[in-house]
């Protein structure tokens, strides 16, 4: 076969193996073989004698589910290998071939030996009927692996095992809609005759086009003679069929059986006796351990703090001070603890005197003089409050009496909101109402030199700023609004405090814009994004988390969501399809008023501390749903995909599957549009795409059920062509939407036509056409305003020809 008919078969070869559009049930498909002769015996002929005695002839049959399904190829390589062995040899005779497209069925009377001869093929025994609709069968092999000439050496020479197991690979097929590959009424093509003394062993990995349909194909390996398996008869996995031990066996966890039930379980809780855990498994108790699973009878019940028990030194002070909450009595039994810096030092409980309500204490100091706070404890409300209450002690210090108490009052209704801060862009917002609503109260006075800029507004967009050190007439942001979001830069780490009372949710409704909002969070306590927001329940399209990089759209499986929660002190990008009023629903609180500490939660902590990536937070943001593929195929192992700008990373994401294939949802950090780029990272390796999107803030990929998307990476290059001409040749992104990239590599300097066909084969775009240069080129193809669907990408030229699908949507 000359180069240039090489190259075609490679580059058809690749058309043909599109990725998988949808998965189906493996078992409605498979091979079937069939021994056809048996001890052949002698053959008389116009050539001679043949002596068959002892060869059998046996084809093999792919078996389909469907009377319409086309069988397209059987191929091969390294990761997906197809054999077809023999213990001793093919017969061959001398006017056969490898393959049955010239063999007519007229000779076999007089030639009785070509009846017997071994071949591959799609639905052929002899040459195609072209009236009916049949074709000839194609290969492709490589010059490392020439499987076809191993398996038909020509003359009538015996032939030697398939092996199509290089990392170039080969295949036979036929074209999608070739009459001979379409399976009948007998749900089966056949694709193999082999005559020989041996024992016929091997696998097949074969390709199937649903129903005919081009775009719904699905590939598997299918085994002859036996199979690889599991073959310890101790493994829970073991197959009694399987002929070749594969690695797969699975074990039982020590304790468990097969079925995960464990060995030993007492009182048939199903958790093992040597994994429960005693303790008070009742949630009402006050010393509830949501880690038990065996009641010990410990159960403590009653309203008590938890702050444990104080830290002794060798020197004490004692207290006695009047305590009253906002100016009122305490309760008897409400206590009163006291810590310095975070050690609590000392407590107890309120008592009453003369009408009054005390709290007499001990509060241990471990020398010279401490600065000590205190914290009151409702036991009604079950809540702990901050209290006006500081002093500064020294060593066996007596610090108020009856006659001179100190005077302790309780802030039950305020609440101090810390919200933990990273160097660069934030996303945050207050849940309390301060008592300065300036700005440079609320942040500057806060954050000290540590702040560099404030974005917000009234309008819940950021269209003023404020930045320190600067004169005030410049910072166009100079009050706060409640439920306001505010993207803010800092120097450093920090911790952003806001004091007051807590907001009212029901009384604080946003009015926001059609288009995108940042929003501040009202509620106490975190909540569902669809429970927060239900009041613009059918409103809303697109919600980001710029501070976590996460996306939830309420058209997404729920699983796919990367956001789940919002929480007090964040700020959110809410996208709205026409305008409305959102009013958040009173969430439960856990402990009441008091203090609430917002962390730097998010999932893309573990792919920033696994990869080593850090991600840069901006003001804007866009979300992007993808698949994502590693060789064309889902990617297996822990997975995390990073997008960049430059060497910036701008988001990092867990890789999770839904729905059989692997994806990402992700929020994207942007100063203004950009091109972005992408790496994938899989058990400590990390893989590069050529795919490239220029995305800019607001814009959004992928969402409710729009096309998601696919970057791809390869543990090698992109798909590679082997030929004289071509070196690498890829398109990207795939599908694509408004511009896809065609990257091309020449060996040498060639004549050159380059154009897109549509789906019926007419010329819709011409790319290129005269003398290109060797090396690597990198053509734009504009695709903006196609329709959607299947084109292709055909160069041809006097060293050879190429053709590659792209899909538009």
């Amino acid at each position: 076969m000359s180069s240039q008919l090489r190259l075609l078969a490679a580059l058809i070869a690749l058309l043909l193996f599109t990725p998988l559009q949808q998965q189906l049930w493996a078992q409605d498909y498979g091979l079937e073989t069939e021994i056809v002769s048996e001890d052949i015996g002698v053959l008389v002929g116009p050539l001679g004698v043949t002596d068959l005695t002892g060869y059998s002839t046996t084809r093999v049959y792919a078996t389909t589910a469907n009377s319409n399904d086309f069988v397209s190829s059987v191929s091969g390589d390294a990761t997906n290998p197809t054999l077809i062995n023999t213990t001793t040899e093919f017969f061959h005779t001398i006017l056969g071939a490898g393959v049955p497209n010239g063999i007519n069925s007229f000779l076999f009377g007089i030639y009785p030996d070509l009846l017997y001869d071994s071949w591959v093929s799609i639905g052929l025994e002899s040459s195609p009927d072209l009236l009916a609709g049949e074709a000839n069968i194609s290969t492709v092999q490589s010059g490392e692996n020439p499987w076809f000439t191993n398996f038909d050496p020509g003359g009538g020479l015996p032939g030697g095992n398939i092996a199509i197991d290089d990392a170039i690979g080969g295949a036979w097929y036929a074209l999608n809609g070739d009459a001979n590959g379409i399976a009948g009424d007998d749900l089966k093509v056949l694709v193999g005759q082999f005559t020989t003394t041996g024992e016929i062993s091997g696998q097949l990995y074969v390709q199937f086009f649903i129903e005919g349909n081009g775009g719904n194909e699905f590939r598997d390996t299918f085994f002859i003679g036996g199979s690889d398996g599991c073959t310890d008869e101790n493994a829970c996995n073991y197959d009694s069929t399987a002929t070749s031990d594969d690695g797969s066996c699975t074990y039982a966890e020590a304790g468990l059986d097969c079925d995960g039930n464990c060995l030993e379980d007492a009182d048939g809780d199903g958790i093992c006796d040597e994994d429960e855990i005693q303790g008070c498994t009742n949630e009402e108790a006050n010393n509830f351990n949501p880690n038990a699973t065996d009641d010990d009878g410990s159960c403590q019940f009653g309203c008590q703090p938890e702050w444990g028990n104080p830290i002794a030194y060798p020197s004490v002070a004692t207290v006695l001070a009047l305590v009253t909450v906002e100016g009122e009595n305490a309760n008897i039994g409400d206590e009163v603890a006291a810590y310095v810096g975070d050690e609590l030092r000392g407590s107890g409980e309120v008592i009453e005197f003369e009408s009054a309500t005390y709290i007499n204490m001990t509060v241990s100091i471990s020398g010279g003089e401490e600065v000590v706070e205190f914290v009151f404890f409702n036991q009604v409300e079950c809540n702990t409050c901050s209290m006006d209450a500081e002093l500064t002690a020294g060593s066996f210090g007596e610090y108020g009496s009856f006659d001179d108490p100190l005077m302790f009052d309780a802030n039950c209704s305020a609440t101090t909101l810390d919200v933990n801060l990273t160097g660069g862009w934030n996303y945050v917002s207050t849940s309390v109402t301060p008592e300065n609503y300036a700005i440079s109260s609320l942040f500057e006075d806060a954050l000290g030199s540590n702040l560099l800029k404030v974005l917000g507004d009234d309008d819940f967009a950021l269209g003023s700023s404020y930045t320190p050190g600067i004169p005030s007439v410049f910072n166009s942001l100079q009050m706060h609004s409640d439920a306001a979001g505010y993207v803010i830069k800092m120097e450093a780490e920090g911790i952003w405090s806001s004091n007051g009372l807590p907001l009212d949710a029901a009384s604080v409704p946003l009015d926001l814009n059609e288009g995108w909002n940042i929003i501040g969070y009202v509620p106490q306590t975190s909540m569902t994004v669809a429970d927060a927001l239900n009041s613009i329940d059918n409103l809303i399209a697109t919600v980001i988390d710029g501070q976590n990089g996460t996306v939830w759209n309420p058209a997404n499986d729920d699983a796919f969501n990367s956001l789940q929660d919002m929480e007090p002190g964040r700020a959110y990008w809410v996208r709205m399809l026409e305008s409305g009023s959102l009013t958040y629903p009173e969430a439960p609180s856990d402990d009441g008023p008091g203090m609430g500490i917002v962390g730097l939660r998010t999932d893309g902590d573990a792919a920033q501390d696994m990869t080593g990536w850090t991600v840069v937070r901006s003001p804007f943001a866009s979300a992007l749903a993808a698949e994502i593929r590693l060789d064309d195929q889902p990617v297996i192992g822990e997975a995390y995909i990073g997008a960049f700008v430059n060497e910036a990373c701008v988001a990092a994401r867990p890789v999770i599957t839904v729905n059989n294939i692997t994806a990402a949802q992700m929020a994207i950090m942007l100063e203004s549009a950009a091109d972005v780029t992408f790496r994938l990272w899989v058990d400590g390796e990390e893989f590069s795409s050529e795919d490239i999107l220029n995305l800019q803030g607001g814009e959004e990929l992928g969402q409710a059920g729009d096309v998601m998307p696919i970057l791809r990476f390869g543990s090698a290059a992109n798909a590679v062509i082997e030929s004289e001409l071509i070196s690498e040749f890829s398109i990207s992104p795939m599908p694509a939407r408004n511009r896809a990239w065609m990257n091309l590599n020449l060996s040498k300097e060639s004549q050159m036509r380059i154009a897109v066909l549509d789906a019926r084969g007419a010329e819709i775009a011409l790319l290129h056409n005269g003398q290109i240069a060797s090396g690597q080129h990198r053509m734009a193809i504009e695709v903006g305003n196609w329709a959607a669907g299947t084109y292709f990408v055909r160069g041809e030229g006097p060293n050879g020809m190429f053709q590659c699908p792209l899909i538009v949507y």
